[in-house]
């Protein structure tokens, strides 16, 4: 994005820029788009709509996306039918100025997305992946919501899964990680501060050897025959 004039300074406005990048490799079919060192300011949300454009930043605390809207999404995906995305997401971090009631990532449309070694901050939803099925959030990190009784940190569809995530918030508020549809997996994820850490919501989903701290209940099994094995909850 820098060879297309992106500032990455925290103060200018980065995002029409940002989304001239993203629609150019829409128009070739697919490819990367970069993200060096620096803060992104977005105004506006960014959006992807073609199967195969891949996000990918410098590192999630060193390459981020700051948007300052307060009601808007940052990265919202919507291929308009599910498809199998071939989209990849990683190494970037993504954060509002102050809150937003918006989601840092969400996924309407688009199959089988990969979303991992990614950072969100004070957005309502961190990742959002409920819509779509088979998505896979790996190594991710929700550092803070907005603390609002509705916030999620992570929030997967059907088959999808999150695996060695860490989602933490100051206020016990909202749920830390939803499997909202069947067959969904919580795998080795640490849960700090919610007002659930972890719902099984979805049939048959699963969460296993995962940590829940700070939270008013620790795993809530909606669905049988959901199960959480080899999980711990403390000061629940």
């Amino acid at each position: 994005v820098a060879d297309f004039s992106a500032v990455g300074d925290g103060i200018a406005n980065d995002a029409t820029v940002i989304q001239s990048v993203i629609d150019r490799v829409e128009a070739r079919g697919g490819g990367w788009v970069y993200f060096p060192k620096g803060t992104y300011r977005i105004n506006t949300a960014l959006s992807i709509d073609t199967a195969g454009v891949k996000i990918r930043g410098a590192g999630r605390g060193i390459a981020i996306i700051k948007n300052f809207g307060t009601t808007t999404n940052a990265l919202t995906v919507n291929l308009g039918s599910a498809v199998d995305s071939k989209i990849i997401i990683e190494g970037i971090g993504i954060t509002a100025d102050t809150t937003s009631t918006g989601k840092a990532i969400e996924v309407v449309n688009g199959d089988k997305i990969v979303i991992r070694d990614v950072s969100t901050a004070l957005h309502r939803t961190g990742i959002d992946t409920s819509a779509v099925s088979g998505s896979r959030v790996f190594d991710c990190e929700v550092e803070s919501c907005d603390g609002d009784t509705a916030q999620i940190g992570i929030k997967l569809g059907a088959r999808g899964r999150a695996e060695l995530c860490e989602v933490t918030d100051s206020v016990d508020n909202g749920t830390g990680i939803d499997a909202n549809a069947a067959d969904g997996r919580i795998v080795d994820c640490y849960v700090n501060n919610f007002a659930t850490a972890a719902k099984l919501t979805g049939a048959r989903s699963q969460a296993r050897g995962c940590h829940a701290n700070g939270s008013t209940t620790g795993y809530s099994l909606a669905v049988a025959p959901s199960i959480a094995t080899e999980c711990h909850a403390a000061s629940c």
